[in-house]
């Protein structure tokens, strides 16, 4: 597919036609936000020898391109502000439902909570915990914060053996440098002492919360999520 689409759209400018594909192929199956789509779209078509856009402002030639998608069942508007939610090309969006219904039973992944993907990038750091950790915690919990290089729910269930129950993992942050980014954080925890030191599952659990882990990101990316 990838050699088709560099042949297909190179020495073109960044339409929405061209955004459509792009976007099924880099986000299929997750939940975006608009901006991440943006950098990430832009990014891979100037890679494949593309040319930038002739419209002055790019963001609307992808909201374009995102109208589209959904008028083909191909993409979702979220409730949450500039989020998107993806489907792959060959699926409609009720058979991508029962799809990811199945995988998510296979994978030992609880989907209760949906997954927020932020940022861009070849590899993720995520953070996750365990629904008993959160019961009785008012603010901040046990969590973990990990690195892949691939998909995250890949990585977790690569664990899902020795998991003691079924993984909530409310958001992962797209970056080209995940080793660099996950340690960062666990520096920052560590010196605000909210390391679990009584953890036997490893040294990447902390005290923490979704919103501090963005909020730390954020900080560290100049980024605005």
């Amino acid at each position: 597919m990838q050699k088709n689409l560099e042949f297909t759209f190179k020495n073109q400018p960044l339409t929405p036609a061209i955004c459509e594909p792009l976007i099924t192929e880099c986000f299929a199956g997750r939940k975006v936000t608009r901006n991440a789509i943006v950098k990430e779209v832009t990014q891979m078509h100037l890679l494949r020898g593309g040319l930038e856009s002739e419209a002055i402002d790019v963001p609307r030639t992808i909201k374009k391109a995102l109208e589209n998608l959904r008028k083909k069942q191909l993409a979702t508007k979220h409730p949450s502000y500039s989020y998107w939610i993806i489907y792959p090309k060959e699926n409609t969006k009720t058979t991508q439902q029962h799809k990811n219904q199945n995988n998510l039973e296979k994978e030992n992944i609880n989907s209760n909570e949906d997954t927020i993907v932020l940022g861009a990038g070849s590899g993720s750091v995520y953070l996750f915990y365990f629904p008993e950790y959160k019961k009785d915690s008012l603010e901040k919990w046990k969590c973990k914060i990990g690195k892949t290089k691939g998909r995250t729910k890949d990585r977790i269930f690569s664990e899902a053996t020795r998991l003691p129950e079924k993984p909530i993992i409310p958001v992962e942050i797209r970056s080209d440098n995940p080793l660099l980014l996950e340690k960062t954080i666990h520096y920052i925890l560590t010196y605000r002492n909210q390391k679990d030191n009584n953890s036997g599952g490893g040294k990447e659990w902390f005290i923490t919360n979704p919103k501090e882990f963005i909020e730390i990101a954020q900080s560290i990316t100049k980024e605005i999520y």
